[in-house]
């Protein structure tokens, strides 16, 4: 997330303050900060739900989807996050 260090800092938010407000580890916080790794989507909107702002100001010139789509699908079950993948499996194998 090329954008999380400047919105966590815009907020004047420690890293300790945003692992505590979302559950998320501070060495992962720090690994996708200086680009060692990225976060799934699910992740990245669990932030931005944390540090108020889109999902588009963490991630930068990645396009995403809307933000209520990606706050609604990170808040599923792993049993309907299936259901959707199989529905979008399905959506584009009709178009083949």
């Amino acid at each position: 997330m090329r954008g999380l260090k400047q919105a966590r800092e815009r907020r004047g938010v420690t890293r300790r303050q945003l692992s505590e407000a979302t559950g998320i580890p501070v060495a992962t916080i720090k690994t996708w900060e200086l680009g060692y790794r990225e976060a799934g989507i699910d992740k990245a909107a669990i932030v931005a739900d944390a540090l108020g702002c889109p999902v588009s100001e963490l991630v930068g010139d990645v396009e995403v989807p809307d933000d209520a789509v990606v706050y609604a699908y990170a808040r599923l079950s792993k049993e309907d996050k299936a259901k959707v993948a199989a529905f979008i499996a399905g959506l584009q194998a009709a178009k083949r």
